[in-house]
């Protein structure tokens, strides 16, 4: 649907390969990367390639197509995106192409090329949003350090996502109040006492807020507009988030992927068949993302086949009725295995 904005070129210098199937399998290679690994010269390689990427571009569109409904990114945007992608891609296969079957175990192994090259597509997707919004990102960084750092503040994790507000409200619902720049007093406006003008807007709202909901609202109020930048042609893209956000999220998720994997079993397919994030997405497939699962991991936890899970995956979140179906069970008790289910991870994340 889109074209690749560069093209795949070969190595500058014949690489060493996996000279045998035993020592890539054995460093734990997923097997669609078979051809790249024992490719006998450079032709053989660049054809390989070649297909790997237009099979890397498959799921590349498909976590796209997610920013694309969420209108965080634009078709504009896509070629860049992917260009992105497939240059880190390509770097990434040279690299073990170089490294030969004497370094196979010193490598870190692609186990899942799918999850792999879907991890890649949402971190360059963040980094060039970051890239294309400064201002917006250098105030979230400059909010999160303050509501980290000064004891009157906290920030916690929610079954929706970052909740924020004063310390003693942690642990409340967040709050749906829409407050707009023509109710804000000089205080929430006074840009050079953040702090202060932070304390006066959680004043004025009374209860916490979603955090990303909170950095929106700051914006409004002390008028951070982004300016347009393009992205230099043919950059690529630093995949890695920022530190707190990466620590962050990887402690929940490891924490949290536990906790599902210790639910008894029909709890774990009704809440991961519909786990959703705040904006209503299929949450599920952070784990593997993130590589706190693979996919076989999150089909032996839902009770399917990986198989069954590639036919569902495309659907998830999925609707109770369905689940019930999936489930033998009616809709009812779906709701009850749910309920549940986040019953006990609620009191366990938050012990």
């Amino acid at each position: 649907m889109y074209p690749l904005a560069i093209t795949v070129a070969s190595p500058a210098a014949p690489g060493m390969k996996f000279q045998s199937e035993e020592k890539w399998l054995q460093a734990g290679y997923d097997p669609v990367l078979r051809p790249i690994l024992t490719a006998a010269d450079d032709g053989e390689w660049d054809a390989a390639l070649e297909a790997l990427v237009q099979s890397a571009r498959k799921v590349a569109q498909r976590v796209l197509a997610r920013f694309l409904h969420e209108q965080s990114v634009s078709i504009a945007d896509v070629d860049d995106v992917l260009s992105g992608v497939t240059l880190r891609l390509v770097r990434t296969m040279r690299g073990i192409r170089g490294a030969g079957d004497q370094k196979a175990g010193d490598q870190k192994a692609i186990e899942r090329f799918d999850g792999y090259v879907a991890g890649l597509t949402f971190h360059t997707v963040y980094d060039y949003l970051r890239r294309r919004y400064p201002e917006g990102t250098r105030l979230k960084n400059k909010l999160r350090y303050l509501l980290t750092h000064d004891k009157r503040f906290v920030v916690w994790r929610g079954p929706a996502g970052l909740l924020t507000g004063r310390r003693e409200w942690e642990g409340r619902a967040p709050s749906d109040r829409i407050l707009t720049r023509a109710d804000a007093t000089p205080a929430m406006l006074d840009r050079s006492d953040p702090a202060g003008a932070i304390d006066a807007i959680f004043g004025a709202i009374g209860e916490p807020l979603h955090f990303e909901a909170f950095v929106r609202l700051v914006a409004k109020l002390w008028d951070v507009v982004d300016m347009h930048t393009e992205e230099p042609s043919g950059a690529i893209f630093d995949p890695r988030p920022d530190p707190l956000a990466r620590l962050e999220s990887r402690r929940y998720l490891e924490r949290l992927w536990c906790e599902i994997a210790a639910l008894p079993p029909r709890q774990r397919a009704a809440l991961l068949l519909n786990l959703r994030d705040g904006d209503g997405n299929n949450a599920t497939a952070l784990f593997i993302f993130t590589g706190m699962a693979t996919v076989e991991q999150i089909a032996d936890a839902i009770g399917v086949s990986a198989e069954r899970l590639g036919v569902l995956w495309n659907e998830l979140p999925l609707d109770d009725a369905t689940i019930a179906g999936e489930l033998g069970a009616t809709r009812q008790q779906v709701i009850n295995l749910r309920s549940a289910a986040r019953e006990r991870l609620g009191r366990r994340m938050n012990r």
